[in-house]
């Protein structure tokens, strides 16, 4: 048995740390450290700064130009609000070092939010909540599902983003329901993604899988 200075952890013979990356020597004395990739780090502010700085001069050359050539400010907020988006949807991810599945969730409250407020600016109510936004989720469960299922349901963190496609489906399903809209894309991405939320349940509940093999012998 070798053990791990840095996490202190027992590891079988001469292998790596499963935490930290080391190599680890059964015989105390000889740990080796061998870098299996190359650690490139980015400078996450001034990353940050970049994309700061070129999304406010893109807005205030749009702002000026419009100003100048027409005297008015309306075709700027096609610039400003994506903008806004595009800056919430990277910062904190960076900042915050999120993972994959945090940069999704993020992603998902952008772009549907930037969906709904094309919709309701240019005032054609109509394809966004009923077609686009629905679908889009859809499409996110799809992508979520066949993760799942090539990692066996082992990526149980991917059911965050899919329970708030399922929230979002939820929300958008009532109100198109109620104000007698197209709701049949929305109760697509509703029913698909309870059905892979209780396929997770049951794959992953010992009690559900037993009763499973019990009765269908699986």
């Amino acid at each position: 048995m070798g053990k791990c200075d840095r996490c202190n952890l027992e590891v079988k013979g001469d292998t790596y740390c499963p935490l930290c990356g080391k190599f680890v020597n059964k015989n105390k004395g000889h740990d080796r450290e061998y870098p299996t990739q190359i650690n490139r780090k980015i400078n996450k502010p001034y990353v940050l700064r970049v994309i700061f700085g070129l999304l406010l001069l893109v807005n205030i050359l749009v702002i000026a130009l419009e100003l100048i050539t027409a005297k008015s400010f309306y075709y700027s907020w096609h610039i400003i609000v994506p903008s806004m988006f595009v800056l919430i949807a990277i910062y904190f991810p960076l900042k915050k070092n999120w993972g994959l599945m945090g940069a999704c969730c993020i992603c998902i409250f952008a772009l549907s939010g930037y969906i709904i407020f094309l919709e309701n600016f240019t005032k054609t109510v109509g394809w966004g909540l009923n077609y686009v936004v629905p679908l889009f989720l859809l499409s996110v469960e799809i992508g979520a599902f066949i993760i799942l299922a090539i990692s066996k349901f082992e990526r149980i963190e991917v059911q965050l983003p899919l329970l708030i496609c399922v929230l979002f489906s939820l929300a958008i399903f009532l109100y198109v329901y109620l104000k007698q809209l197209v709701y049949w894309p929305a109760t697509c991405a509703l029913l698909f993604g309870f059905a892979v939320l209780f396929t997770i349940f049951i794959v992953k509940n010992r009690r559900a899988k037993k009763s499973l093999q019990k009765s269908f012998h699986i």
